[in-house]
């Protein structure tokens, strides 16, 4: 592919940098939006434009779109708490409606959307894998989270297929890798590198590698078929399994009790009448208790996606855990 200007939204989250890097390592011209200040000085070491921006702010996008050939869209917000239903609607509904409105006014070529499984949905029962054409029955539920993500997506898909513009979606599923203990939700994954959790839920997750995502995503800019989604997964693990490879991997004792469901659910539903926010609500009660399992072979047909086993992503993350003194 010719060097291009690529457009990164949320260039400073955890997959934005790696998605900078591969992008820079193949010489095209980047402009990384950012929101605060701090990542600004944070992203002036890679030889990038850095701009700051805010994708529920039109206005303020307008200098990061100017000559730009392809766009990946990947800032959005992240919660499981009811509360915040809101926030998350203007960021990850509004700011996506922003992009698309600058990529249909500034001819952008391509976007890339960079969605979430949690728009594909999740089963009940380690049978249910899921696929880009699964029926997403978590919607039922009307969690503001995976329903902001659902959809954001859907107008994405709906301005392409009207010839607004060009654009593919991608859905990856958990992404693990250097830097990921850094995300509010990984504690437990923390805890378990240090041998101190007890505890594992009876759900699962589709374990896949940053590198191996972005990869995938770069490829979707090149060889994705217009107005289609790609699911950009790894190895379908129980909970059990991933958090039992975070303490392998950082020689430590793995949990040893499963949690029972009722339990856990019922916790989060008191959590969310009592407004608390605390690492637990009936959100997350929910997911941690059902299987985010996903077929990801239309992504290795189309795009050449061929992800590595969870172990070395699991293994790269426990390795930057403890050289940043995670694990004592």
């Amino acid at each position: 592919m010719a060097k291009i200007k690529v457009l990164v939204t949320g260039a400073n989250g955890f997959l934005g940098k790696y998605l900078l890097k591969a992008l820079l390592r193949e010489n095209h011209e980047v402009v990384a939006l950012v929101r605060a200040a701090g990542a600004v000085t944070e992203l002036q070491a890679l030889s990038c434009k850095v701009v700051r921006g805010d994708v529920t702010d039109k206005q303020s996008l307008r200098q990061a779109f100017a000559g730009v050939e392809a766009v990946f869209h990947l800032a959005s917000q992240v919660s499981v708490f009811s509360s915040d239903r809101a926030q998350l609607y203007k960021t990850n509904v509004e700011g996506t409606r922003n992009v698309l409105e600058l990529c249909r006014e500034n001819s952008v070529g391509r976007l890339v959307h960079v969605s979430s499984v949690v728009a594909v949905g999740a089963s009940s029962d380690a049978e249910g894998i899921m696929n880009e054409n699964s029926v997403n029955s978590t919607r039922a539920f009307q969690f503001p989270n995976c329903e902001s993500k659902s959809v954001g997506e859907e107008l994405v898909l709906q301005a392409c297929r009207r010839g607004e513009v060009d654009a593919v979606v991608v859905n990856p599923s958990m992404v693990f890798g250097a830097g990921d203990a850094v995300k509010p939700p990984r504690k437990g994954n923390i805890l378990a590198a240090q041998g101190k959790l007890a505890w594992y839920t009876r759900g699962g997750l589709s374990a896949v590698g940053a590198e191996d995502v972005v990869a995938g995503m770069i490829a979707a800019l090149k060889r994705g078929r217009k107005a289609e989604r790609y699911i950009l997964s790894g190895e379908n693990l129980t909970m059990k399994q991933v958090l039992g490879l975070y303490a392998e991997c950082a020689g430590a004792r793995p949990p040893r009790h499963e949690m029972p469901s009722w339990l856990l659910r019922m916790l989060g539903r008191i959590v969310d009448a009592l407004r608390l926010r605390i690492p637990l609500s009936w959100e997350g009660a929910v997911a941690a208790t059902s299987f985010h399992w996903f077929d990801h072979s239309k992504a290795a047909k189309e795009l050449g996606f061929n992800p590595r086993p969870a172990r070395e992503a699991i293994q790269g993350s426990v390795d930057w855990m403890r050289s940043q003194g995670y694990l004592g």
